[in-house]
């Protein structure tokens, strides 16, 4: 672009110019007054010719280059015609005018160019940084996009990685809604629940709170939604509940403070067995997302297996635990039960009784009835011996036709009235079997800790030993140490 001083430049030259050849004029005029002569007329002829293209030219200055030739032809012979030079042919005068009006323009022309080059340059500078501030703020934005998914990961793997240290099935349900929320960033609350035996109700097993303030949702309210993920195995993204239309959601539910405004239920699914669904809730809108849908999903997927496995080992040491036939405690179970009782007995004081029992001519069963029908025998007495038990009894097929129940803070007298309880209930069991009604009796010894013995082998000898006396004193009875 041209500068402003140039401009200012043109303009006074053309009025300095215009106020001369107006002098020059009036002067001419004067002359001619005095002395008219052809020569002087001519002249005025030519300065009128010029002063009126002069004025022209003076507000012509938006075109540059007519501007600097009029103003170069008129300029030039009224400065001859002050120095008295007017002989010099017009012709060589016009061609003088022209050349220092192009000579004008094209230094115009030039600095204008130079002009419009650095703009063009720093235009194109100016785009090239604005570009750079938007890559840079692209790029930015996708490192935090890229270190926030960094740390998703993170958490999801050691997530995953903490799965793997416990067998509990307590510790995972809670391990699993604490990492969900980890995962979550704007999750307000995680309940994980199971499915009950008869695969109609769900049982809540942990729940977990974002902050205090964070009031609990119940199951009753997440029903509808839990109803559909059970239904169709799926998992279940809502990110406004009001907006939702696969829903027929009670107008009651969306108006109460604590109902969700988002959710993400995931089912928990093994070996296509379903055992529960893990839900999240948000109390904004749109604050739950499909990146973070997908991280739950794979988050629930490891710990549904991790899961079933808890639940296989802990099926699995149950049945090491138990005999098989009467599903009472194995002896080698019952042994580390005694052991530790009488640990805690002597910490704590307390006393620990000790019964052990055997059926009267158990053998002569099975020689006249049958294994099966001693089998009977068996199952029968020991659903007698658990249902009169305490609840935290120990109860115990110590082998063969012998059971023995383990008894914390029981003292003597107490275990002795229970043994008679057994004894008595066993005499009245009506066992018919094959139209035959089966009889049997059953022999009980009782010891008692601290009083009969300090520690394991002797109690348990002790408590035999009155057993072997109930025998020799004519069965169906029970005897004291």
């Amino acid at each position: 672009m041209v500068k402003k001083g140039n401009l200012i430049f043109s303009r006074l030259f053309s009025w300095i110019g215009l106020g001369l050849l107006s002098t020059w004029v009036f002067y001419l005029f004067y002359q001619q007054a005095r002395t008219p002569d052809s020569e002087q007329l001519h002249v005025l002829y030519l300065s009128l010719s010029a002063f009126f293209l002069f004025f022209f030219a003076a507000f012509s200055l938006f075109k540059k280059f007519v501007r600097y030739l009029f103003l170069s032809v008129c300029f030039i012979p009224l400065c001859l015609a002050l120095l008295g030079l007017q002989t010099i042919p017009s012709f060589f005068l016009l061609m003088v005018g022209l050349g220092l009006a192009l000579w004008l323009h094209y230094l115009e022309r030039k600095e204008a160019t130079v002009e419009n080059v650095k703009q063009l340059k720093l235009e194109s500078i100016e785009t090239q940084c604005n570009e750079l501030n938007n890559q840079t703020k692209d790029v930015g934005q996708l490192r935090q996009s890229l270190l926030n998914k960094k740390e998703r990961l993170t958490h999801l793997r050691e997530a995953l990685r903490g799965a793997s240290y416990t067998l509990s099935e307590e510790d995972l349900s809670q391990m699993l809604v604490n990492r969900a929320l980890s995962l979550v960033e704007k999750g307000e609350s995680a309940s994980l629940y199971f499915l009950k035996k008869d695969r109609e109700q769900l049982l809540q097993m942990a729940q977990t709170k974002w902050s205090p303030e964070t009031p609990a949702v119940s199951g009753e309210n997440l029903t509808l939604f839990h109803q559909w993920v059970l239904r169709n195995r799926q998992p279940l993204l809502v990110e406004d509940v009001k907006k939702e239309f696969r829903f027929e959601i009670p107008q009651a539910f969306t108006q109460n403070k604590n109902f969700p405004k988002g959710l993400i239920s995931i089912p928990l699914i093994s070996e296509d067995k379903m055992l529960g669904l893990l839900t999240l809730t948000a109390s904004k809108e749109e604050s739950l997302s499909v990146e973070e849908l997908r991280l739950l999903t794979i988050l629930s997927s490891f710990y549904a297996l991790s899961l079933s496995n808890a639940r296989l080992y802990r099926e699995t040491e149950r049945l090491a635990n138990l005999d098989g036939l009467t599903q009472l405690v194995v002896k080698r179970c019952f042994r580390e039960s005694l052991s530790q009782e009488l640990y805690q007995g002597k910490q704590t004081k307390r006393v620990v009784s000790l019964l052990m029992l055997d059926i009267d001519f158990f053998k002569k069963v099975n020689d006249e009835h049958g294994h099966l029908v001693g089998d009977a025998v068996l199952v029968k007495i020991s659903e007698i011996l658990r249902k009169f038990s305490p609840q935290n009894a120990v109860v115990c097929r110590y082998g063969g036709e012998e059971f023995s129940i383990l008894l914390p803070g029981f003292s003597k007298k107490e275990a002795f009235e229970l043994a008679e309880k057994f004894r008595s209930e066993v005499e009245q069991m009506h066992l018919l079997i094959r139209r035959q009604q089966i009889k049997v009796t059953l022999s009980a010894g009782v010891a008692c800790f601290p009083e009969d013995a300090l520690v394991e082998e002797p109690l348990l000898k002790g408590a035999d030993s009155a057993l072997y006396q109930a025998k020799r004193e004519g069965r169906n009875r029970v005897v004291g140490v």
